[in-house]
Protein backbone atom coordinates (compact mmCIF):
# COMPACT_ATOMS: atom_id res chain seq x y z
CA UNK A 1 0.00 0.00 0.00
CA UNK A 2 1.14 3.79 -0.68
CA UNK A 3 2.24 5.25 2.84
CA UNK A 4 0.20 8.28 1.63
CA UNK A 5 -3.03 9.50 0.02
CA UNK A 6 -2.65 7.68 -3.40
CA UNK A 7 -5.21 5.93 -5.00
CA UNK A 8 -3.55 4.93 -8.39
CA UNK A 9 -1.68 1.66 -8.53
CA UNK A 10 1.40 1.58 -6.92
CA UNK A 11 4.81 -0.17 -7.05
CA UNK A 12 7.22 -0.02 -4.03
CA UNK A 13 9.88 -2.60 -4.44
CA UNK A 14 11.92 -2.36 -7.02
CA UNK A 15 15.65 -4.63 -7.02
CA UNK A 16 16.86 -3.05 -8.88
CA UNK A 17 16.13 -0.60 -11.75
CA UNK A 18 19.56 -0.77 -12.55
CA UNK A 19 19.37 -4.30 -13.86
CA UNK A 20 15.60 -3.52 -15.27
CA UNK A 21 15.89 -0.37 -16.97
CA UNK A 22 18.09 -2.16 -19.93
CA UNK A 23 15.96 -5.40 -19.42
CA UNK A 24 12.19 -5.65 -18.48
CA UNK A 25 10.83 -2.09 -19.10
CA UNK A 26 11.98 -2.27 -22.66
CA UNK A 27 9.74 -5.39 -23.40
CA UNK A 28 7.24 -4.01 -21.25
CA UNK A 29 6.64 -0.94 -23.11
CA UNK A 30 5.60 -3.52 -26.26
CA UNK A 31 3.70 -5.54 -24.21
CA UNK A 32 2.44 -4.54 -21.34
CA UNK A 33 2.34 -0.73 -21.07
CA UNK A 34 -0.13 -0.58 -18.47
CA UNK A 35 2.70 -1.66 -15.99
CA UNK A 36 5.08 0.69 -17.41
CA UNK A 37 2.83 3.73 -16.60
CA UNK A 38 1.87 2.63 -12.84
CA UNK A 39 5.74 2.39 -12.31
CA UNK A 40 6.55 5.94 -13.58
CA UNK A 41 3.53 6.95 -11.67
CA UNK A 42 4.68 5.39 -8.40
CA UNK A 43 7.99 6.65 -8.84
CA UNK A 44 6.50 9.96 -9.47
CA UNK A 45 4.67 9.51 -6.20
CA UNK A 46 8.02 8.70 -4.85
CA UNK A 47 9.92 11.67 -6.01
CA UNK A 48 7.35 14.23 -4.58
CA UNK A 49 7.49 12.74 -0.69
CA UNK A 50 11.30 11.71 -0.70
CA UNK A 51 13.02 13.81 -3.33
CA UNK A 52 14.38 11.08 -5.33
CA UNK A 53 13.43 7.97 -6.67
CA UNK A 54 16.54 5.23 -6.32
CA UNK A 55 17.08 2.49 -8.35
CA UNK A 56 16.57 0.27 -5.55
CA UNK A 57 13.37 1.03 -3.96
CA UNK A 58 11.99 -0.72 -0.58
CA UNK A 59 8.45 -0.63 0.83
CA UNK A 60 8.42 2.97 -1.01
CA UNK A 61 11.71 4.12 0.39
CA UNK A 62 15.09 4.42 -0.98
CA UNK A 63 17.55 1.53 -0.52
CA UNK A 64 20.90 1.99 -2.53
CA UNK A 65 22.09 3.75 -5.91
CA UNK A 66 23.90 1.29 -8.06
CA UNK A 67 24.59 3.37 -10.86
CA UNK A 68 23.12 6.31 -12.59
CA UNK A 69 19.45 7.74 -12.46
CA UNK A 70 17.96 4.77 -14.12
CA UNK A 71 14.47 6.43 -13.35
CA UNK A 72 15.20 8.78 -15.68
CA UNK A 73 16.02 6.08 -19.14
CA UNK A 74 12.38 4.29 -17.81
CA UNK A 75 10.39 7.78 -18.16
CA UNK A 76 12.44 8.38 -21.33
CA UNK A 77 12.07 5.23 -23.27
CA UNK A 78 8.03 5.61 -22.13
CA UNK A 79 8.29 8.81 -23.66
CA UNK A 80 9.65 8.36 -26.98
CA UNK A 81 7.41 5.52 -27.23
CA UNK A 82 4.26 7.21 -26.39
CA UNK A 83 2.96 5.41 -23.46
CA UNK A 84 0.10 6.45 -22.64
CA UNK A 85 -2.00 7.65 -19.01
CA UNK A 86 1.47 9.12 -17.41
CA UNK A 87 1.21 12.96 -16.17
CA UNK A 88 4.42 14.44 -17.65
CA UNK A 89 4.47 17.11 -15.90
CA UNK A 90 5.16 15.33 -12.89
CA UNK A 91 7.31 12.50 -14.61
CA UNK A 92 8.99 15.74 -16.06
CA UNK A 93 9.88 17.03 -12.51
CA UNK A 94 11.51 13.89 -11.78
CA UNK A 95 13.60 14.30 -14.58
CA UNK A 96 14.76 17.80 -13.53
CA UNK A 97 14.83 17.10 -10.29
CA UNK A 98 17.15 14.52 -10.62
CA UNK A 99 19.21 16.04 -13.08
CA UNK A 100 19.66 19.55 -10.76
CA UNK A 101 17.92 19.45 -6.84
CA UNK A 102 18.81 16.19 -5.77
CA UNK A 103 21.18 14.90 -8.06
CA UNK A 104 23.87 15.16 -10.57
CA UNK A 105 24.88 19.10 -11.32
CA UNK A 106 26.97 19.26 -7.83
CA UNK A 107 28.78 16.59 -9.75
CA UNK A 108 29.30 17.82 -12.34
CA UNK A 109 30.07 21.49 -11.74
CA UNK A 110 29.06 21.47 -15.33
CA UNK A 111 30.61 24.97 -15.93
CA UNK A 112 34.05 24.07 -14.94
CA UNK A 113 34.30 19.72 -15.04
CA UNK A 114 32.03 17.15 -16.64
CA UNK A 115 32.62 14.39 -14.59
CA UNK A 116 32.19 12.55 -11.14
CA UNK A 117 35.83 13.16 -9.51
CA UNK A 118 37.48 9.96 -8.12
CA UNK A 119 38.04 12.09 -4.82
CA UNK A 120 34.59 13.02 -4.62
CA UNK A 121 32.57 13.10 -1.36
CA UNK A 122 31.53 9.70 0.36
CA UNK A 123 27.87 9.53 -0.95
CA UNK A 124 29.27 9.31 -4.73
CA UNK A 125 33.01 8.30 -3.85
CA UNK A 126 32.22 4.77 -5.40
CA UNK A 127 31.86 3.79 -9.44
CA UNK A 128 33.19 7.25 -10.25
CA UNK A 129 33.82 6.67 -14.19
CA UNK A 130 30.56 4.44 -14.74
CA UNK A 131 28.60 7.34 -12.63
CA UNK A 132 29.98 9.12 -15.46
CA UNK A 133 28.99 7.86 -17.83
CA UNK A 134 25.60 6.82 -17.23
CA UNK A 135 24.45 10.38 -15.82
CA UNK A 136 25.84 11.69 -19.44
CA UNK A 137 22.72 8.62 -20.88
CA UNK A 138 20.52 9.98 -17.79
CA UNK A 139 21.02 13.29 -19.47
CA UNK A 140 20.34 12.65 -22.86
CA UNK A 141 17.59 10.55 -21.92
CA UNK A 142 15.90 13.93 -20.17
CA UNK A 143 17.03 16.12 -23.50
CA UNK A 144 14.53 14.12 -25.43
CA UNK A 145 11.73 14.52 -23.03
CA UNK A 146 12.43 18.55 -22.87
CA UNK A 147 12.49 18.53 -26.56
CA UNK A 148 8.92 17.17 -26.75
CA UNK A 149 7.79 19.08 -24.06
CA UNK A 150 9.16 21.90 -25.69
CA UNK A 151 11.82 22.91 -23.02
CA UNK A 152 14.00 24.49 -25.53
CA UNK A 153 16.96 26.05 -22.56
CA UNK A 154 16.76 22.60 -20.98
CA UNK A 155 17.01 20.30 -24.01
CA UNK A 156 20.01 23.01 -25.24
CA UNK A 157 21.80 22.43 -21.65
CA UNK A 158 21.32 18.67 -20.76
CA UNK A 159 22.01 17.34 -24.80
CA UNK A 160 25.32 19.58 -24.55
CA UNK A 161 26.15 17.61 -20.78
CA UNK A 162 25.53 14.61 -22.32
CA UNK A 163 28.52 14.95 -24.72
CA UNK A 164 31.27 14.93 -21.25
CA UNK A 165 31.39 11.43 -21.24
CA UNK A 166 34.29 11.88 -23.06
CA UNK A 167 36.63 13.78 -20.73
CA UNK A 168 37.35 10.52 -19.04
CA UNK A 169 38.60 8.97 -22.21
CA UNK A 170 42.21 8.50 -21.82
CA UNK A 171 43.84 7.72 -25.62
CA UNK A 172 47.39 6.78 -23.89
CA UNK A 173 45.80 3.58 -21.81
CA UNK A 174 46.31 0.42 -23.75
CA UNK A 175 45.17 -3.10 -22.74
CA UNK A 176 45.28 -6.77 -25.17
CA UNK A 177 46.48 -4.64 -28.28
CA UNK A 178 43.64 -1.57 -28.35
CA UNK A 179 44.71 1.53 -26.91
CA UNK A 180 42.21 4.74 -25.88
CA UNK A 181 39.99 3.68 -22.86
CA UNK A 182 37.52 5.14 -20.06
CA UNK A 183 39.46 6.39 -16.98
CA UNK A 184 38.87 8.22 -13.60
CA UNK A 185 39.95 11.61 -13.39
CA UNK A 186 39.96 13.55 -10.07
CA UNK A 187 39.07 17.07 -9.33
CA UNK A 188 42.06 18.55 -10.70
CA UNK A 189 41.60 16.84 -14.27
CA UNK A 190 44.27 14.41 -12.98
CA UNK A 191 44.34 10.29 -14.35
CA UNK A 192 43.87 8.01 -11.71
CA UNK A 193 45.20 4.92 -13.26
CA UNK A 194 42.84 1.38 -12.92
CA UNK A 195 44.06 -1.65 -15.05
CA UNK A 196 41.41 -1.85 -17.90
CA UNK A 197 41.31 -5.25 -17.40
CA UNK A 198 40.84 -5.48 -13.47
CA UNK A 199 38.85 -7.80 -11.52
CA UNK A 200 35.02 -5.76 -11.57
CA UNK A 201 34.12 -5.03 -7.88
CA UNK A 202 30.60 -3.37 -7.29
CA UNK A 203 32.66 -1.29 -4.68
CA UNK A 204 35.48 -0.15 -6.46
CA UNK A 205 35.86 3.99 -6.47
CA UNK A 206 36.33 3.33 -10.68
CA UNK A 207 33.25 1.17 -11.68
CA UNK A 208 30.39 -0.52 -10.47
CA UNK A 209 29.84 -4.49 -11.51
CA UNK A 210 32.69 -3.86 -14.59
CA UNK A 211 35.81 -2.76 -15.34
CA UNK A 212 37.11 -0.44 -18.04
CA UNK A 213 36.99 -2.79 -21.00
CA UNK A 214 33.14 -3.05 -20.28
CA UNK A 215 32.35 0.67 -19.59
CA UNK A 216 34.58 2.15 -22.21
CA UNK A 217 31.24 0.63 -24.60
CA UNK A 218 29.07 2.60 -22.84
CA UNK A 219 28.05 5.68 -24.52
CA UNK A 220 24.46 4.42 -25.84
CA UNK A 221 23.38 7.55 -26.94
CA UNK A 222 26.80 8.43 -28.36
CA UNK A 223 28.00 5.39 -30.45
CA UNK A 224 29.47 7.38 -33.78
CA UNK A 225 31.31 9.13 -31.47
CA UNK A 226 32.55 6.46 -29.40
CA UNK A 227 33.67 4.64 -32.66
CA UNK A 228 35.69 7.03 -33.67
CA UNK A 229 37.30 7.34 -30.39
CA UNK A 230 38.56 3.85 -30.78
CA UNK A 231 40.03 4.23 -33.85
CA UNK A 232 36.68 3.45 -36.60
CA UNK A 233 33.90 0.76 -36.64
CA UNK A 234 36.40 -2.06 -37.69
CA UNK A 235 38.54 -1.12 -34.41
CA UNK A 236 35.15 -1.29 -32.77
CA UNK A 237 34.15 -4.35 -34.19
CA UNK A 238 37.48 -6.24 -33.08
CA UNK A 239 37.38 -4.61 -29.93
CA UNK A 240 34.19 -6.24 -29.17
Amino acid sequence: DCPWDYKGPYYDDQFCVWDTYRTEFPLLTLIKESVVRDNIQSYCEVFKHNGYAADALFIGKGDMIQGGDDVDVIVADAYVKGVKGINWTDAYSLLKGHATISGRTPLYKENDRGWVPFNSLPLMAHATASKTLEFAYNDFCLAQVAKGLNHKDDNSRFLNRSTKWANLWNPDVTSEGFSGFIQSKDSTSKWVYMDPNGKPDPFSKHFYEGNSWTYSFYAPHQMDKLMGLLGGKSTFVKGL
